[in-house]
């Protein structure tokens, strides 16, 4: 690793963070003078490297475009959160968040998580209305918390499936005991959109989901639900060109009529659901998490699971995990007739559907330092028939890459304030 390039990075991450600081600041006094809420800040981040075992790999996370690589990079995990809480009345608050993170271009990037207005209708039944947290997995609404859980980061053989973070629109939220069982029931709607990788920009609408979380002494079940209108490929000249490719080639070769509508570009309809359950004794910890998507396109059916168990002693907490990706679809990849006319567009319809089913076994441990900073270190160890849902091949073009298993080792700080 260059340090000289390591300090200009860092630099950059400063520089943007000072940026977010001085808008949210600006805005918190902008509100002070009108309204004289009572504002309070809190922050969060992650200073992590990993690195990759494989010169011919590349391992990234969510909408990142850089990944970890045999050089390492600080890019993987690394974020930055700030939160403003303003209380206008004792039922009425709103909450802002921004976050630092590697955005698709391949540069850190102040964004816009959170944006809402709460209100508290009574003792028990709140509304929100504005931009939130996606709330379909286990950890939506503090994934980007590292310090809010004992692995490094949360599977990305589930987390991967939906890659959209954050809604905008309203949810409601009852709680409710019975005796000693606690259950929350959360109604959201809304729409979401967020550019995921170049020419890709998933556009959610008329998104309907609900969850319920039961808590009852250590153990905690959540279930999950939604349904939303998604157009994924409408801004992509990839798909633009397949499409054009089938309509051309579909007298002469009619197998191409099955899957037309799989590149029609049109919005379509997706279902997610998920089930969770977290069991946290006083010694031993464990969360196993299952989630399936269903989607009519060229994005294959995924399910995925996910399986940690951990133990506490004292300040040190060592875990191990593992973590699948499954297409039950199996490999959609077709055979065109030989025809060097045809071979372009073979070639990129099995682009996109080629396998990525992907499993991960890891070996981790995290160490409170003190109460608002922990350390931890983890080894995954990932296997793929392909590429898997997490690499970048490097050197496709020479077929260097045939899919072999990966090492990847990750160290991050984790941060509240």
């Amino acid at each position: 690793m260059n340090p000289i390039g390591m300090d200009l990075s860092m630099s950059r991450w400063q520089c943007v963070a000072a940026s977010m600081l001085y808008v949210l600041s600006t805005a918190s006094g902008a509100l002070a003078q009108s309204i004289v809420p009572d504002i309070s800040f809190s922050g969060f981040g992650t200073l992590g490297y990993a690195v990759l075992g494989d010169e011919n790999a590349e391992y990234r996370t969510g909408e990142a475009q850089d990944g970890a690589d045999k050089e390492g990079s600080f890019e993987v995990d690394s974020r930055y959160g700030l939160q403003m809480d303003a209380i206008f009345t004792p039922v009425l608050s709103a909450t802002v968040q921004g976050i630092i993170r590697e955005a698709e271009d391949g540069d850190p990037e102040a964004q816009l998580e959170w944006g809402f207005l709460r209100w508290l209708a009574t003792d028990n039944l709140t509304f929100r209305l504005g931009r939130m947290s996606l709330p379909v997995y286990a950890l939506s609404d503090f994934r980007e918390v590292g310090h809010a859980y004992p692995w490094l980061r949360p599977p990305e053989d589930v987390y991967s499936q939906i890659p959209l973070r954050r809604f905008e629109g309203a949810d409601v939220t009852l709680d409710t005991q019975w005796n000693q069982t606690f259950v929350r029931w959360q109604v959201f709607a809304g729409q979401a959109r967020e550019r995921i990788f170049e020419n890709l920009e998933p556009d959610a609408r008329n998104s309907l989901g609900a969850s319920i979380v039961i808590e009852r002494g250590p153990a905690t079940v959540r279930l999950s639900h939604v349904r939303a209108d998604v157009d994924v490929d409408s801004n992509n000249a990839n798909v633009t060109q397949i499409r054009q490719g089938i309509a051309q080639a579909q007298a002469a070769v009619p197998s191409l009529a099955a899957i037309a509508d799989d590149f029609a570009g049109v919005r379509v309809p997706l279902t997610f659901s998920g089930v969770a359950l977290n069991l946290d004794f006083t010694r031993v910890f464990a969360e196993v998490e299952y989630t399936q998507r269903r989607v009519d396109s060229w994005v294959s059916d995924v399910d995925g699971i996910s399986v940690a168990v951990g133990a506490r002693f004292g300040r040190f907490r060592p875990y191990v995990h593992l973590s699948s990706l499954d297409e039950p679809e199996g490999d959609r990849r077709v055979n065109l007739p030989d025809d060097v006319g045809l071979d372009a567009l073979e070639a990129g319809i099995n682009g996109f559907y080629e396998p990525r089913d992907q499993q991960t076994v890891g070996l981790g441990a995290r160490w409170d330092v003190s109460p608002q900073v922990a350390l931890k270190a983890q080894i995954d160890h990932v296997s793929r028939d392909e590429i898997g849902i997490s690499l970048l091949r490097l050197n496709a073009d020479d077929g260097t890459d045939q899919g072999d298993d990966v090492t990847l080792y990750s160290i991050v700080v984790d941060f509240i304030f």
